[in-house]
């Protein structure tokens, strides 16, 4: 059976609970910046919160190391 893997999409202020780092302040300032250049696809909003997709944000992470 090929089982599909869900995503899942985090709350930005409950994202300390599922991962010690980043904080939420770097989170919220990575958002800020997405509203300014845009480019990162890892949040989401959904009515009013914003939410992280934790497994973009791990794929984002690991392709821009050492930049």
């Amino acid at each position: 059976m090929n089982e599909e893997k869900k995503k899942r999409f985090i709350l930005l202020t409950e994202w300390h609970q599922y991962h010690p780092w980043p904080k939420v302040g770097g989170l919220r300032e990575l958002r800020a910046k997405n509203l300014k250049k845009g480019g990162f696809n890892f949040f989401a909003k959904a009515g009013g919160r914003i939410l992280v997709d934790e497994d973009a944000f791990f794929a984002w992470l690991n392709s821009n190391r050492g930049k």
